[in-house]
Parts: C-alpha cells; sequence; structure tokens
C-alpha cells in the first residue's frame, strides 16, 4: 500500500470497519482480522466512528473515521473466486481419547483448571496436541456450543501476538483463515500488553486478554490411530442418527423434499421442523450442517398463512432470526438454512424446492415446559396504543422538539422502553390507525427502531425483537441516496430509511406491564451575563440574523471573537445538540475556508 499510494498525503478508506453492533473489528470482504497498525490514540471509542482510513501522511497508519466523511479510497480484488459451498469430502468417524469431544476430524477437549495462557500450551502439548485453532465458523459453532463452560467467563484459545505485535498467529502453526472478534476486540489495551485470545462463554466471541491472567482451556489434537471397529455413539435421550443438544435431539433429513414434505416427515417422528431459538442454538445447528456440500436446509420459517409475516409451523412464538443480506426483502416463501461461506444464515427460498431439512424434538426423559399461564396482560396507559406485545405511544412536534435519531432513541429508553419495532401485519394496521389519527391528514414523518449501519446487511430492531414482518412497501421506497448509516421511520405510505441525523416527530414501544420512568429533563445550557452560550472554556455567540460571511466575520471582530473553529467532535455535536434543541436556522456560517492553494484553512 505504501508503495501504490507513494506521494499522495491524505486519508483514503480501507475496508475495516465495526459496523455490526453485535461484533468488533472485521474486514469489509471477509478476510480474518488479524493484523493491526493503529495511528496512537485510534481506534476512537465513539461509537459512531466505525470505519477506518489509511493515513498516507503518517505512514500509511490506520485511523477511524466516522463513515458518513467523504475520502477517496483503495479496492482490492482477487484473481478468482472462493466456491460458496465446502467440499463434499466430510470426515468420517474417528477415535478420540476418553473425554476428548470429536468433531470434523479432530479432538477436543475443555480443561475447567485455569491456567495462564503459557502454561495452558504447554499442557495441552503433554496431550499431543495444542491450544484450540479455528478455522471456520463451523468449528467455531461448535467448541462455542459442545462444552459446558460452568462459571467461566472465558476460556483460552491459541490464538496470540507474542512472536510479532499486532500480528496474531495460532500456537500450532496453521494459518489464521478466521476470526469473530467481540465488540471493540481486538482491543489491545493495557499498554499494548494484552497479546492472548480468548473465547467469551457468553457468545462465542474472541477478546484479546493479558496472557498472565487464568483461564480454562481447549485443548486440541488428531485423532487415534483407527481400530478395527469404529462405533458411532448413540447420544443419551435420542434415537439412533439424533443428536443431542440440551433438552432437544436433532436429526438431519438427507432425502431432499419441498417444505411441505419435509414437515411432514419430522411429523412422522414425533418432531417438527426446526425451530431456533437464540444464537447458541444456531451456532450449534452450525455445527451440524456448515460443512455439507448440500446448499441449503429447511427449517421451519415461512409466510405461508400470512403474507410478509414469518411464524414457526409448530406455533412457537418467533424468538430470535438470522436473515442473510437484504432477507426476507419482501419475500414470500419458506426459509432454509445456508452452508459453505455464508453458513447458517437465513434464506427466503420458493417452498416447493427440493432441500435436505433439520427435525427437531424434546429428548426422551424430558419433560416439556407447561404452557404460560393464562393470566390477563397488563393494560396500557390511557394515552398509549396497545399492540400484541406492547404499548406504544406517538410524540408530535406539537409538544415536543423534534429528534434526530439517536436522541429519539434515548429518549424512549429514558422512559424504559425503545423505539418502535413492529412483529406483524396486525401490529403495523394498528400502528398505521394511530399515524392517520395523529397526522390529521399532514405529510409527516416518525422516527422508529431500525438502523441500517451497513447497506449490505438487514436492518434489525433496536429492542433486539426478531425481525418475522416488513412492511410490503418498505422495498419499494427505501432511501439509499448519499447516507449511511440508514435509520428507520414511518410515513403515511410505509416504512422508509434515511439519514439519521435529520430532525423528526418519534414513536416509543413499552412492554405491558412496563413501569413509565420520567421524560428526561431537556438539556441545562449555561450562559455568560451578556448572553454567549458557555462550553469548557469557550463562548459562543448564535446569530439568529442572516449576513453574508464577510460581515459575520467583521462582526465576530467587532464582538472580539472570531467565527467559530471547531477543534473536536464533543465541540461539533455540542453546538449541533444545541441548534436542534433551540430549532433554529438548517445552517451556519463557521471559520473554515478554502483557500486560494485548495486547501481548507
Amino acid at each position: 500500500i505504501s508503495g501504490l499510494t507513494h506521494g499522495h498525503t491524505t486519508t483514503l478508506w480501507i475496508g475495516l470497519n465495526n459496523l455490526d453492533v453485535d461484533a468488533g473489528w472485521r474486514w469489509d470482504g471477509g478476510d480474518p482480522f488479524r493484523y493491526l497498525n493503529w495511528l496512537p490514540g485510534n481506534p476512537s471509542e465513539d461509537p459512531d466512528v466505525n470505519c477506518v482510513g489509511v493515513n498516507l501522511e503518517r505512514n500509511t497508519k490506520w485511523e477511524s473515521r466516522m463513515c458518513k466523511q467523504r475520502l477517496g479510497y483503495i479496492c482490492k480484488k482477487g484473481n478468482k473466486t472462493s466456491p460458496d459451498v465446502p467440499s463434499s469430502e466430510t470426515p468420517g468417524p474417528i477415535s478420540c481419547p476418553s473425554s476428548w469431544t470429536p468433531y470434523n476430524g479432530y479432538c477436543y477437549y475443555l480443561v475447567k483448571d485455569t491456567k495462564m495462557w503459557k502454561d495452558a500450551k504447554l499442557s495441552c502439548r503433554k496431550e499431543e496436541g495444542d491450544l484450540v485453532s479455528v478455522h471456520n465458523i463451523e468449528e467455531a459453532s461448535a467448541i462455542s456450543t459442545q462444552f459446558e463452560f460452568g462459571d467461566a467467563e472465558y476460556v483460552w484459545l491459541g490464538l496470540n501476538d507474542l512472536k510479532t505485535q499486532m500480528l496474531y498467529e495460532w500456537s500450532d502453526g496453521s494459518p489464521v483463515t478466521y476470526t469473530t472478534w467481540q465488540r471493540g476486540e481486538p482491543s489491545h489495551q493495557t499498554n499494548d500488553q494484552e497479546d492472548c485470545v480468548a473465547l467469551s462463554t457468553k457468545d462465542g466471541q474472541w477478546a484479546d486478554q493479558m496472557c498472565e491472567k487464568t483461564f480454562p482451556y481447549i485443548c486440541k489434537r488428531k485423532p487415534l490411530p483407527k481400530g478395527p471397529e469404529q462405533v458411532i455413539p448413540v447420544d443419551p435421550g435420542c434415537d439412533e442418527g439424533w443428536r443431542r443438544h440440551g433438552y432437544y435431539c436433532y436429526f438431519i433429513g438427507e432425502s431432499p423434499r419441498s417444505f411441505s414434505e419435509a414437515n411432514s416427515t419430522c411429523g412422522h417422528h414425533g418432531a417438527s421442523l426446526l425451530t431456533v431459538q437464540d444464537s447458541i442454538e444456531q451456532a450449534y445447528v452450525i455445527s451440524l450442517i456448515g460443512f455439507r456440500p448440500d446448499k441449503y436446509f429447511w427449517t421451519g420459517l415461512s409466510d405461508t398463512e400470512e403474507r410478509n409475516t414469518f411464524t414457526w409451523t409448530n406455533k412457537e412464538r418467533v424468538l430470535y432470526t438470522n436473515w442473510n443480506v437484504d432477507m426476507p426483502d419482501g419475500r414470500r416463501g419458506c426459509v432454509a438454512m445456508r452452508t459453505g461461506r455464508k453458513a447458517g444464515l437465513w434464506d427466503v427460498i420458493n417452498c416447493d424446492e427440493k432441500a435436505k431439512f433439520l427435525c427437531k424434538k424434546f429428548a426422551q426423559g424430558v419433560t416439556p415446559p407447561p404452557p404460560p399461564a393464562t393470566t390477563p396482560e397488563p393494560a396500557c396507559l390511557s394515552n398509549w396504543t396497545s399492540l400484541d406485545h406492547g404499548c406504544v405511544k406517538y410524540y408530535s412536534e406539537e409538544n415536543y422538539a423534534k429528534k434526530t435519531w439517536t436522541e429519539a432513541r434515548d429518549f424512549c429508553q429514558a422512559i424504559g422502553g425503545d423505539l418502535l419495532s413492529i412483529s406483524s401485519y396486525k401490529d403495523d394496521e394498528v400502528v398505521s390507525a394511530m399515524l392517520e389519527a395523529e397526522f390529521h391528514q399532514e405529510y409527516k414523518m416518525a422516527w422508529i427502531g431500525f438502523r441500517i449501519k451497513h447497506l449490505e446487511e438487514h436492518f434489525t430492531w433496536t429492542d433486539g425483537s426478531p425481525l418475522t414482518y416488513e412492511n410490503k412497501m418498505f422495498h419499494d421506497t427505501y432511501d439509499y441516496i448519499d447516507h449511511e448509516p440508514l435509520c428507520g421511520f414511518l410515513y403515511p405510505y410505509g416504512w422508509n430509511a434515511g439519514d439519521c441525523d435529520k430532525v423528526r416527530e418519534w414513536i416509543c414501544k413499552l412492554k405491558k406491564g412496563t413501569v413509565l420512568k420520567d421524560e428526561p429533563k431537556t438539556p441545562d445550557y449555561e450562559f455568560t451575563s451578556y448572553g454567549w452560550l458557555i462550553y469548557n472554556d469557550s463562548h459562543y455567540y448564535i446569530s439568529q440574523d442572516e449576513m453574508p460571511m464577510e460581515k459575520a466575520l467583521e462582526y465576530c471582530k467587532h464582538n472580539f471573537s472570531h467565527l467559530v473553529t471547531i477543534n473536536s467532535e464533543s465541540e461539533m455535536t455540542f453546538l449541533w445538540q444545541y441548534i436542534l434543541y433551540k430549532r433554529a436556522r438548517s445552517s451556519y456560517y463557521i471559520g473554515l475556508r478554502l483557500g486560494l492553494d485548495r486547501e481548507f484553512k
């Protein structure tokens, strides 16, 4: 990169970003993030600074920037593409030492005794193995779901940068082909001494840690030499050919069938097509099918009963979704899980397509939980509107100053809820009727609770609700022009998304029974005796009179000041929020000018 950009003195975008709110730093093209080259003071801790540029004036070091800035950029492409599905060669049964767990041709063992990283590595090597290396999402899913971690918060992996600072390598010498970092990781905190990597038992993602900390650890080794007989174990409580995880048994249907045929086949076994209730179960399923050569496996989710509203065949409530990019996208059909490079992601496909499938049922001896008690739902407050799983209220400019999307969400969270999420056609109709009453034939827009931080990803609800329904007009009106991230709003014709920094009215949603908290107070601004706004050690005069820039310069000089110089993100945010709060004019001169040398000063 240094050679390619020799002679240039600017900052150019590269593919590194922190846009996924549930994950850490990653490369846009999907390569593992194993090499760090940050400028001192980077990356920023500001949650809105999520993209990265290479600073050509600072030895091509990296600096984090707000993604909506306009910079030049560097593209990269390979000379070939990787196949979308894995090899059809799947390892057969293997022999492992006692207490070791087999998976995809290797043996794994969780040691619950805590050790420092180097001692853990030596312990694994005494067992003819090494600290575990992880090379794909299937293997990551397997090790995060196959073991009972108890109270341990982290367990050691073999990844480290002890040999070469800021370049992560596996202790067993295998290539680094996959990473899955926690939010904000790798951070290299504690004076850059976090040289060893551990897996979080909470979410299966990774974080760098000081090697002197003590954690449990996972060892990995090659299998034992094959004996005369290799017996495939039967999981307790499951029929032969079924696999046990938690309270359930899972079966892979090897004969391709349509969605309805697969559902009937599962029913004949006293089971239903797969339901997925959380990310842990999702990870386990990935470990079962991710390496398979087949592109799709049916789950039990579809919108065949009500268009654009996805439900499970066994009528369980949908608590979790894991959609592929741009899904459901208004498609009607049945949901299948991908394998290969997109293992675990959900696509909507034609229900008549033939695919293999997954069945799920309670293990023998497990007592299914009783149906939830039918207690009366708490009523919504008198000025709130009732939905299936919550209460909603419209905050109009007649009583409240308009807010940006972030400010609106902060307001809703402060009173005990979040911005509106919509989970069904019925709820969408109720909200539409409420808006018709509020709008009074006016063309208005109100913030709701979804945000798209990256245009290549589907949206998610900010309150954590699964994405089970989309407004039919949504994808016909999507506003992608010049904005990233995008935030969701309602308008008279449906849903849309646009610039998060615009000010609009908004809609909050509370769970039924939630005690409403006090509304946040308006900010307290401090002023001098002569009316200038105070921030840190500076005073500001915000004019309401329009004039040319030269006259504005003269006015400021006459008052022993100058047009404002903005020196930090926090100073810019303070002034911007004050202007929004006062609902003042939309544009103001500042002291930045483009000189004859085409440089800003």
